[in-house]
C-alpha cells in the first residue's frame, strides 16, 4: 500500500501501472531482486478543468529462489480518495520466463531472376473514408482518375460514400 498526497484531487478516475526489474542479484541460490512500480493516476482536480495526470514511481525489493530470467507483472491495482490522499494498493508477480533465444535461418536460398519488360498489374480492394475525394485517392495510390472511374464504373465520381469499397487496378 501507497499512500500519496493530492491536496487539489476531486476524484480518481483511473489508476494503471506497470512494472520492471532493475537488479537482480544472485546470492547462494537467492534472488535479490529490486524493482520499481510506475504508477499512471488520473485524476479530476478542484481547481483545474478536464483530466489531470500524476506519474509516481514506488520501489519494490523481493527476494525469490534464484533465476536469471524474471520479470514483474502488474496484476491487481485499487484505489481510494480519502482527505486528499490517494491510497493505492496493488499485487505485483515476479515470474520467471521459460523461453529459449534460438537463431532462425528465414531465407533459406535466393534466386536471381531476369525482369520482363512486362507490366505487372496489381488490385486493390480501398474501403472509402469520411471526406475522401477521388483526387485523394489517386494520389494516394498513384493512378489517374480516369482508371479509378472506369474500374468502378462511377455514375459519379466527384461524390464518394463512405464504407464503399473501391478497386484500384494498377
Amino acid at each position: 500500500m501507497k499512500k500519496l498526497k493530492f491536496g487539489n484531487a476531486r476524484k480518481v478516475l483511473d489508476v494503471s501501472g506497470k512494472s520492471k526489474i532493475l537488479k537482480n542479484n544472485i546470492l547462494n541460490d537467492v534472488s535479490n531482486i529490486e524493482g520499481e512500480l510506475e504508477l499512471k493516476i488520473y485524476f479530476e482536480a478542484e481547481d483545474k478543468m478536464g483530466l489531470n495526470v500524476k506519474t509516481v514511481t514506488v520501489p519494490f525489493i523481493s527476494k525469490l529462489t534464484a533465476s536469471s530470467q524474471l520479470h514483474a507483472i502488474v496484476n491487481t491495482l485499487e484505489f481510494d480518495l480519502n482527505n486528499g490522499n490517494v491510497i493505492v494498493q496493488g499485487n505485483i508477480s515476479i515470474v520467471e520466463s521459460n523461453f529459449q533465444r534460438q537463431k532462425i535461418n528465414i531465407v533459406q536460398d535466393v534466386t536471381k531472376k531476369e525482369l520482363s519488360n512486362e507490366k505487372d498489374y496489381s488490385m486493390i480492394v480501398y474501403s472509402i473514408k469520411p471526406n475522401d475525394t477521388l483526387w485523394d485517392v489517386s494520389k494516394k495510390f498513384r493512378v489517374k482518375q480516369e482508371n479509378i472511374i472506369s474500374s468502378n464504373n462511377l455514375e459519379d465520381p466527384y461524390v464518394l460514400k463512405s464504407g464503399e469499397k473501391m478497386y484500384i487496378v494498377r
